[in-house]
């Protein structure tokens, strides 16, 4: 009887140990890696980052995908927003709201896909940093 108890407890023990390594993997497995969007490819990073953007800067947004979201600003500069979790069909339907108490859209507020077709609301996902990007070729003033 002690044999199968050592056994069972160390099958046990081999299953807990595997676990968090199966858990890791299944992101990725699933998609869920962020990719890097194709638009990026005519922009470059500055480096700098922001926590919030004022409401009355923002011009557009555009969505790239389910992941990015880039902020034009009214006096010309370009922010990107690098969700931290994939937010299913953002990218599809390429449009969000968002309600907040404040006059800033800050990263950790919640956004809400919108579905074009039906306007009916969609899953919400969290804002991550807003890191500033420049258009390539495009020369300071």
């Amino acid at each position: 009887m002690k044999m199968k108890t050592r056994n069972w407890i160390a099958t046990l023990l081999g299953c807990l140990i595997a676990l968090p390594v199966l858990a890791a993997g299944s992101d990725k497995a699933e998609g869920n890696a962020r990719p890097v969007p194709k638009e990026m490819a005519d922009f470059t990073s500055t480096g700098e980052v922001q926590k919030c953007l004022s409401f009355i800067r923002i011009d557009r947004t555009k969505v790239w995908d389910d992941w990015h979201i880039l902020f034009k600003m009214r006096n010309g500069d370009f922010w990107l927003n690098a969700l931290p979790q994939k937010c299913s069909r953002l990218g599809r339907e390429g449009s969000f709201m968002y309600k907040n108490a404040i006059n800033q859209l800050c990263n950790m507020d919640i956004i809400t896909v919108l579905d074009t077709s039906t306007q009916m609301k969609g899953p919400s996902c969290s804002l991550g940093d807003f890191q500033k990007v420049e258009k390539k070729g495009q020369t300071e003033e």
